[in-house]
């Protein structure tokens, strides 16, 4: 009987309703297929489009960023082409700093010039599909090139900045250069840059820095004289505070400085260092830096060497972020306040070491400064003056004395500062002790009334 009830179900009603189930469930998966293909053909589709908007707000960032970190940098024009796969870009930085329009001048051989020199990043973004940063799938990979102008002459730097962007908004920019030499035709400028390779890894929020790599050497030559400097090591890390400035440490490494003016005269550096720390420590900053140039000579020393180390303490974060955000506008305060609103009752400034060899004399001086009263933001700079207080020491050789205040040998130089009181023969040299309080400096107990700035 249950035999006759099965083979009646496999060929009657009960065959009907199981085919009707496996049709409707082929049907759901087949409609589950259809969705998923919509889905990813529109992924193809519309992804990369918004891939590109979102390269193109990083890029934006980054920029926005390297011009807010360079002195006198103003981001005046951009342009951006967003396509499907890939974009483009153009942005120009005009450097408004004193200091670049004077290297604009010199450039082009025209004293009078007042147009700030500009650079113009050329980019073109790959985002879509996903490229394939450093074999895994990433936001966007940027190609820049960078073209200096400078009055009526382009300078176009050679190589080529690349810019990986994961899908977390982190990257790595990579600069590789070979090097250039060329000949600005407006004035009697010639330039030569030797090959540069430097690597920047950036966090998400562009607030976290790690830069390593070599700068090649730039040897310049113009209407009034020569310049060589580098190749410079770089190796930092560095972070942007909430005060509005960047803290970190960072090692800079110089191989060769020198400078021949157009009379002959000469200085000549092998090997700079420089150690510079800004460490912030809640509401208060302190600075560190250690520079050393071994050695070098100059046209009245033939050998020499100097080293400087020092810190400058507690600082008030916030006073010196509004101060820096102003001179990165390329601009100082000419309010007293804002100068003075950096300094805290705990600041203190150290020289821990000061020492200059040359051709076989030395001198070595230490000072140590502090606030003897508290100061508030609405200290004028007189109060302020008023309020530090320090002492230190120098010690010299006889013999580098009149090198330093440009009387040759003459030892009438010496004798009469020793016979005023501001030296005194010791063991090992000349010696001078320093003391400053109140507004006044006391060299040997002689006492030196500094200038007290008006209120």
């Amino acid at each position: 009987m249950a035999t006759d009830t099965a083979v009646a179900c496999q060929q009657g009603p009960c065959h009907t309703f199981h085919d009707r189930g496996r049709n409707a469930r082929e049907a759901s998966e087949l409609r589950r297929i259809i969705q998923l293909m919509l889905l990813t053909l529109a992924l193809v589709c519309l992804a990369p489009a918004a891939i590109g908007r979102l390269a193109e707000s990083r890029q934006q960032f980054l920029v926005d960023s390297l011009a807010h970190s360079v002195a006198g940098a103003d981001l005046i024009t951009e342009q951006y082409e967003t396509g499907w796969i890939t974009s483009r870009s153009i942005h120009r930085l005009r450097l408004d700093d004193p200091a670049y329009i004077n290297a604009a001048r010199e450039l082009t051989g025209i004293p009078n010039l007042d147009e700030s020199p500009e650079l113009v990043i050329r980019s073109r973004i790959a985002h879509g599909p996903w490229p394939l940063l450093q074999g895994r799938p990433g936001l966007a990979r940027v190609h820049s090139e960078v073209t200096f102008v400078v009055g009526q002459d382009e300078i176009s730097i050679p190589g080529v900045a690349i810019t990986d962007i994961g899908l977390d908004g982190s990257g790595v920019t990579v600069f590789d250069s070979p090097g250039m030499e060329t000949t600005v035709e407006s004035g009697s400028a010639f330039i030569r840059w030797h090959a540069t390779d430097l690597r920047i890894s950036f966090d998400r929020q562009v607030r976290n820095l790690d830069s390593l790599g070599t700068i090649g050497e730039l040897e310049f030559l113009g209407s009034h004289g020569e310049i060589r400097f580098g190749p410079i090591r770089v190796d930092g890390r560095s972070a942007y505070t909430t005060h509005g400035f960047w803290s970190g440490e960072s090692r800079l490494n110089v191989a060769r400085f020198s400078t021949t003016g157009i009379d002959g005269a000469s200085f000549h550096e092998e090997g700079i260092e420089l150690d510079l720390a800004v460490l912030p420590d809640g509401d208060l900053v302190t600075h560190r830096y250690e520079i050393t140039l071994d050695p070098f000579a100059s046209p009245r020393v033939d050998a020499g060497q100097l080293q400087l180390a020092g810190t400058i303490e507690n600082l008030v974060a916030a006073a010196l972020g509004r101060l820096l955000a102003e001179r990165t506008g390329g601009r100082w305060s000419s309010d007293r306040q804002s100068w003075t609103g950096v300094f805290s009752a705990a600041s203190r400034f150290h020289l821990r070491e000061f020492l200059v060899e040359a051709d076989g004399e030395r001198a070595r001086l230490e000072f140590e400064c502090h606030l003897r009263d508290a100061i508030g933001a609405e200290t004028d700079p007189g109060e302020l003056l008023r309020a530090l207080q320090g002492q230190g020491t120098i010690l010299l050789s006889e013999g580098l004395l009149p090198m330093l205040i440009g009387n040759g040998n003459d030892p009438a130089a010496v004798e009469s500062l020793l016979a005023i009181g501001y030296l005194r023969r010791v063991e090992g040299g000349l010696l001078a002790e320093l003391r400053l309080g109140g507004g006044l400096l006391t060299i040997n107990g002689l006492p030196i009334p500094l200038p007290m700035p008006a209120d």
